[in-house]
């Protein structure tokens, strides 16, 4: 079944980067910041309301004046985060990169590194970069720690598993994938993509070695619910009613068969 079947491929992409981090007030440093300063809060939620109501531009002025003139404080990562999705929002897409690259660079430990791969997932999405996408959502949906999060990733990884990659690109990310888990679950998207091309056989041969993993590894389970699915519609059994023996000659062997 087709990705777009199962969602809406323009609500995934157009509602994606409106899932906020937590921005709860700050009362403390966070652990990639050093310093909690009063009028940073304000300044951050201002420019947070201001994004709310669509006022990306002058959101952007706002969370960029976080990081010029107030570095290292407790808002500052963010500021970065925030200040990607408002350029996000306006198009302007290559700064927004450049925004969240700074970001993995300066604090890999930051609570936002698994929003900021989200976000350069919907940046590259939208460059039609698909294989750098599907690289930064694996990664978004590796480390959410927010189940929203990491829901919103696997649907913007099966829209491109199902629409913008070639098969043989998707078993490479297999090969590639860093865990049984994010294996396991692009074989099924890849055996549900090969099912959708008619390719049993390649289906059966790309789920078979998911189904053998503990089942508490997650995509297991549907991964042996499509394959039984699979074997289920393949066993179609065929039966031709024969005569036992010839009309004319009832007790001869040899007409068996020959009349239908």
């Amino acid at each position: 079944m087709s990705a777009l079947n199962r969602f809406s491929l323009a609500a995934v992409v157009a509602t994606s980067v409106l899932l906020l981090p937590n921005l709860a007030p700050a009362q403390k440093a966070e652990r990639d910041s050093v310093l909690f300063r009063a009028e940073v809060e304000r300044i951050f939620n201002d420019a947070v309301g201001l994004f709310k109501l669509g006022e990306y531009e002058q959101a952007a002025g706002q969370f960029d004046r976080i990081l010029d003139r107030y570095p290292g404080t407790q808002r500052e990562t963010a500021a970065y985060i925030m200040g990607a999705k408002a350029r996000y929002e306006l198009g302007r897409f290559e700064e927004a990169q450049e925004m969240l690259r700074e970001l993995m660079s300066r604090y890999p430990g930051s609570a936002y590194i698994d929003d900021a791969h989200y976000t350069l997932g919907l940046v590259f999405y939208q460059l039609k970069r698909y294989e750098n996408s599907m690289r930064e959502f694996l990664a978004a949906w590796q480390k959410a720690g927010e189940p929203r999060l990491k829901d919103r990733a696997a649907q913007m990884l099966a829209v491109i598993t199902s629409e913008h990659l070639e098969v043989d690109q998707q078993r490479q990310l297999i090969l590639e994938a860093s865990s049984g888990e994010m294996r396991a679950m692009l074989s099924v998207r890849l055996a549900e993509k090969m099912l959708a091309k008619g390719d049993v056989e390649g289906a059966r041969e790309i789920l078979r070695p998911v189904v053998r993993m503990p089942r508490t590894v997650g995509s297991v389970d549907e991964a042996i619910a499509l394959l039984e699915r699979i074997e289920a519609s393949a066993a179609v059994k065929i039966g031709v009613v024969l005569p036992l023996k010839s009309v004319s000659d009832p007790l001869s062997s040899s007409g068996v068969g020959e009349e239908i």
